[in-house]
């Protein structure tokens, strides 16, 4: 978006703007802010200064545009708070975790992330070709720190056409890759369709009906390690992602009964 003040300027205006160290800059903005300024960015009352917070849409426009701060200071208190606005949709991802409305998007230039399949009753499986490893390496770092890490989870879901999933691979990708954060919400939004078919298939393995989940101790990487007492930890690993979820259901209703 472009704004007028002594001359023209930049606001990242929508996801396909920010690159993932964008972002980053940003959470760090966000994340440095008052408590009390953070809890009346989520909606819950709380008292602050006007001066601190004005200061603090100062900071999140410049981290968001090339606008320097001396002139953002000079700015009128309407326009900053009008160009802020304008920003809310990162802020409330950061601190209120909205959903991002994805497009279905699976090309990525050159990486590509894997199609759907449908099950025999025509339900949509997301990321059919998933392994099991991916699957939990993926899982365990978007629970670590689902920002830090989404450039690495691009990288391992999102490969060249016909390369399998190599961890130093993948690694050394992310280190030099910068993917916008539009495309890392569109992945992110293909692995919470992922988990949203496997909770309502096999509920016992996120638990389900109200009990207490015992595999949530191992992490998902555990899970691989639990289930491999039956075989060995690379043929669980190759596992197809939902054939995995299969087995650990199955082995989880032997234990609970």
């Amino acid at each position: 978006m472009k704004v007028k003040i002594d001359r023209e300027y930049n606001i990242f205006q929508n996801w396909e703007d920010i690159k993932h160290s964008d972002f980053m800059r940003i959470v760090n903005v966000v994340n440095s802010f008052p408590d009390a300024i953070k809890d009346t960015l989520k909606g819950i009352e709380a008292d602050f200064e006007l001066v601190d917070y004005i200061e603090c849409q100062k900071q999140l426009l410049e981290a968001c545009s090339d606008i320097p701060k001396s002139i953002l200071d000079r700015c009128a208190i309407l326009d900053v708070n009008t160009f802020f606005e304008s920003l809310r949709y990162i802020v409330d991802s950061i601190l209120l975790s909205v959903v991002f409305v994805p497009k279905g998007k699976l090309v990525f230039g050159e990486y590509l992330l894997s199609e759907s399949d449908v099950d025999v009753v025509g339900k949509e499986q997301p990321i059919a070709s998933m392994t099991a490893l991916e699957l939990c390496e993926v899982t365990d770092l978007q629970m670590a720190d689902m920002w830090l890490f989404g450039k690495n989870i691009f990288t391992i879901l999102c490969r060249p056409s016909g390369e399998k999933y190599n961890e130093k691979v993948s690694k050394d990708r992310a280190r030099d890759l910068n993917p916008l954060m539009s495309d890392i919400l569109e992945v992110y939004a293909k692995v919470g369709q992922f988990h949203a078919y496997c909770r309502e298939q096999f509920a016992n393995v996120y638990g389900g009906g109200g009990k207490e989940n015992k595999l949530s101790s191992f992490g998902w990487g555990g899970r691989i390690l639990w289930l491999a007492e039956d075989s060995t930890v690379e043929q669980v690993e190759q596992l197809n992602a939902y054939e995995f979820i299969r087995r650990l259901s199955f082995k989880s209703a032997k234990y609970e009964s």
